[in-house]
């Protein structure tokens, strides 16, 4: 049996438990709350803009192809700077206390880098030691990046050496709702290489011209398509936690209400047991 004052050191335990978890689930609901706005404000929006992207990089693909065959190579075209090569992005984080969010993420990851041997990109503290338990013969860049609050330049950091590739996949958590978060791949790079043949079922005509339309493509949409699935990761993320505090708090609610029940029967042990002496004392003594 526990004796009285272990059992007041675990309550104490318990209750600080229960309070912190009430506290990180308070901070993420309303971190939810900030950045879903932001989020479902442009998810849809930019989801479009990645359709039109990948249309116009098909049809002006297919147009130049068509007019320098045996002229000119395709990845020497001055509004484009590609390596030809893929990257695969892991949007991680920084902290723990996310559930098993960014670890399942994480497999689809490496899953893929191990399949493909393509470059990758880690952000975030945790993936990258994740990534080190890994042995990788790929190469690795590995880029900090905040969890509650990510700066705009180290974002255009990041985006600044993906942009070189030809291909750019990024994963990261997608939020569906609070209670549900799924691990999630997005290419940002127009889904159609320069080297490949591509059979658009439509034509454009481009204004003011397809070098302009398709630079301004290359650059600010890839940033903004980047910048918008950080903020999904960080979304996700959020839920996440809020998921897993919710259940530590109910958690320890119920293991304190054990716990009283416990204190509670050992004060009346100790109740019962001075009774027991004190009437035991007075059959001894005759009175």
């Amino acid at each position: 049996m526990h004796t009285k004052k272990e059992l007041t050191e675990q309550i104490e335990d318990v209750k600080t438990i229960k309070s912190l978890s009430e506290t990180y689930e308070e901070i993420a609901a309303i971190s939810i709350l900030q950045v879903r706005n932001s989020v479902s404000r442009t998810r849809e929006f930019l989801a479009g803009v990645s359709g039109v992207y990948k249309t116009t990089k098909q049809v002006y693909i297919k147009k130049v192809q068509n007019l320098l065959v045996g002229k000119r190579d395709m990845a020497n075209l001055s509004f484009v700077r590609r390596n030809g090569k893929e990257v695969l992005v892991f949007l991680s984080a920084n902290q723990n206390l996310y559930g098993d969010l960014v670890f399942k993420v994480f497999q689809e990851f490496i899953r893929d880098v191990k399949v493909s041997k393509n470059d990758a990109v880690v952000v975030g503290s945790l993936g990258k030691a994740y990534l080190e338990r890994e042995n990788l013969s790929s190469r690795v860049e590995y880029f900090d990046l905040a969890d509650y609050k990510p700066e705009w330049t180290k974002i255009q950091d990041i985006t600044n050496f993906i942009r070189a590739y030809e291909k750019i996949t990024v994963y990261y958590g997608e939020f569906l709702s609070v209670l549900n978060q799924i691990p999630a791949k997005s290419d940002i790079s127009g889904g159609t290489s320069l080297g490949e043949k591509t059979n658009p079922s439509k034509d454009y005509i481009f204004e003011p011209s397809p070098e302009l339309v398709l630079e301004f493509f290359e650059t600010q949409i890839i940033a903004n398509l980047f910048h918008q699935k950080v903020y999904e990761a960080q979304l996700a993320r959020f839920a996440s936690r809020f998921i897993l505090m919710s259940k530590a708090a109910e958690n320890a609610t119920e293991e304190l209400g054990k716990l009283n029940e416990n204190y509670l029967r050992f004060k009346k042990y100790l109740r019962n047991k001075k009774q027991l002496a004190t009437f035991s004392s007075r059959v001894l003594w005759g009175s």
